[in-house]
């Protein structure tokens, strides 16, 4: 993403130039954009890995670590909820004889 956006291969030379603040804002934006500004799981977890490898790879000080999870809570949140199909699983689950065939299903394999 960051040679993507201009910086020179010969630049980036570990992983310490993914976790300054304008590195990880061009690859957080970069995503952002990529997701058409919409909620992103993906954004979120990119974010979360790329701050423990500056916390525990890297030793980044505290306040650097810190101004990373500021950064990191700019791009909308996934919202937490179920999908539109794992809702409907469960409403199907409400069934009291689904309940029960769920619940007697290892006996029955057994």
């Amino acid at each position: 993403m960051l040679i993507e956006e201009g910086v020179s291969v010969g630049d980036i030379a570990s992983l310490v130039n993914l976790v300054t603040a304008k590195g990880f804002k061009t690859i957080l934006r970069r995503y952002h954009n990529k997701a058409g500004g919409k909620p992103n799981a993906f954004l979120q977890s990119l974010a979360g890995t790329l701050i423990q490898v500056a916390k525990f790879h890297l030793g980044m000080a505290a306040d650097d670590v810190d101004q990373l999870k500021r950064i990191a809570t700019k791009p909308p949140a996934v919202p937490f909820d179920l999908t539109s199909k794992n809702k409907a699983l469960l409403r199907e689950l409400e069934s009291d004889r689904l309940r029960g065939k769920l619940i007697f299903l290892p006996e029955q394999l057994f």
